[in-house]
């Protein structure tokens, strides 16, 4: 009898975390490419080069830095290699991979860089084809010498 209640009790605590990480991450309101566009600091593609887990003093992992080569920009970048952060994915960051090229719709918050995550349009560049046909109909955005500062 008590080896039943001992494996429900497990059972309960394994839905309730399971439901408590699902709920982590929620995107409200999903932007059309071109709201996307206006709301971000930089809109780039790139080629993963290196990822590297970034861990809070107790050892968790808060997120990810991860360096791109960067292949073409639409918006403020105007470098060929950029590093931006991405939380733990149960925090709504984006499972990048190291030799995938994305497009990436990135903002500066809380962090010296540029942060991009799931409820953002960054994807994989293969699957962003309505994106790129929004870009490409775009001006390219440059960085200006009247106080648009360089990311």
């Amino acid at each position: 009898m008590s080896k039943i209640i001992l494996k429900t009790t497990n059972l309960i605590i394994c839905l309730l975390v399971s439901y408590t990480i699902g709920l982590a991450c929620t995107c409200e309101n999903r932007n059309t490419s071109a709201q996307e566009f206006e709301t971000v600091d930089a809109a780039f593609s790139g080629k993963v080069t290196k990822m590297t887990e970034i861990k809070t003093e107790n050892g968790l992992i808060e997120g990810y830095l991860v360096k791109f080569r960067v292949e073409q920009s639409w918006k403020f970048i105007d470098q060929s290699e950029l590093i931006i952060f991405t939380p733990g994915v149960g925090m709504c960051g984006y499972p990048f991979d190291v030799g995938e090229t994305y497009l990436i719709y990135a903002s500066r918050k809380d962090r010296k860089e540029l942060t991009t995550g799931i409820c953002r349009k960054t994807a994989k560049l293969k699957y962003a084809k309505e994106e790129l046909k929004d870009l490409k109909n775009r001006k390219q955005l440059k960085i200006s010498k009247k106080g648009n500062t360089p990311l």
